[in-house]
């Protein structure tokens, strides 16, 4: 499954796919995303039996998504039965979603992006998602942010989350790029002290 854009102009391509592994050869599976100004598609994760689908979007295969959803891996249709709106850190302003980390035990996928609520929960950058109800769960991290910062990427070991990106701790004042995030408790330890930064990459 990729996300894809061609820059041309001239061509109005579904930006999204899926290549069968062995052949190599295209799918055709297409969730049908509704071209707009603005759109795009930026994490991908497959758990539970479903890809999920994170970005700056407000409808895919005919149905109203705000930023994030699950799609079935076969057809391409909206596999979520609710929408859980991924909005910024301003009434009704769009969120993203730049990051989408999925569990080994598939229970769970952490999105992270640029946004303050999700599922109509108050969220701020970071967030977990049961995969089966498709949920916000209870774990809220100490993650904050100004208008313009994000988490951009993710990656985890045991019970630590590690985040890359610009952000701030929650009531902190200052901004960090790289931190930790207890996955259980949800409390952030910053690992680095660059003035103004914005890591782009975790592993």
């Amino acid at each position: 499954f990729v996300s894809y854009s061609t820059g041309f102009a001239f061509e109005t391509p579904d930006r999204l796919a899926a290549f069968d592994t062995e052949t190599g050869k295209r799918l055709a599976w297409n969730p049908e995303p509704a071209p707009a100004a603005g759109t795009h598609f930026d994490a991908l994760a497959v758990s539970c039996g479903k890809v999920f689908l994170g970005g700056n979007f407000t409808k895919i295969g005919g149905k109203s998504r705000n930023g994030l959803v699950a799609l079935d891996p076969f057809t391409g249709d909206v596999a979520s039965s609710t929408n859980l709106n991924v909005f910024g850190r301003t009434p009704n302003a769009p969120g993203n979603i730049f990051r989408i980390l999925a569990t080994p035990d598939a229970n769970l996928i952490y999105v992270a992006g640029g946004f303050g609520a999700i599922g109509n929960l108050s969220r701020t950058n970071l967030a977990a998602i049961a995969t089966v109800t498709e949920t916000v769960t209870p774990w809220t991290p100490q993650v904050g942010g100004f208008k313009d910062f994000a988490v951009s990427s993710l990656a985890a070991s045991g019970n630590t989350l590690f985040l890359g990106g610009a952000f701030r701790p929650l009531e902190g004042p200052y901004s960090i790029g790289l931190a930790s995030v207890d996955r259980v408790t949800g409390v952030l330890t910053t690992l680095n002290a660059l003035s103004d930064p914005d890591v782009k990459a975790a592993v």
